[in-house]
């Protein structure tokens, strides 16, 4: 190989180390442009298909929720009311009575021998069937 040559091979892996490091900032930068998800985000909660260019869509913007019809040509806000509120979900059991460390059903109440009980559900299925029998 001579001189030539091997600064023909420089020149050209230089090209394309540049072209890559060209298209790595133009991939980045693609990125940053996106903007960064908000509140006032639309949030699309469902999409019902009504024909095959028509839908109705309700979505979360701005602490409001939304339904709208949708077509090719248009978007329609057909209502528009205030976020309900998530109720508070509390759960009061009463385990007196009950030991959470035994693999007996319970021997007392309504539960008696079924199959949901406490310790029907934490012993295999065969031993549920041997109760089920009796």
């Amino acid at each position: 190989m001579d001189l030539f040559s091997i600064g023909r091979a420089i020149v050209a892996l230089a090209a394309v180390l540049a072209l890559l490091w060209w298209l790595k900032s133009r991939l980045e930068n693609g990125k940053k442009l996106r903007p960064a998800p908000t509140s006032d985000a639309l949030t699309v909660l469902r999409r019902q298909t009504l024909g095959r260019r028509a839908s109705l869509v309700v979505v979360d913007h701005g602490g409001r929720r939304l339904l709208l019809g949708v077509t090719d040509q248009q978007v329609n806000v057909l209502s528009d009311t205030d976020i309900p509120e998530q109720p508070e979900f509390t759960l009061d059991v009463d385990i007196s009575g009950h030991d959470l460390t035994t693999d007996k059903p319970a021997s007392h109440g309504s539960l008696r021998g079924a199959v949901l009980s406490l310790g029907a559900r934490m012993r295999p299925a065969e031993a549920v069937r041997q109760d089920l029998e009796q």
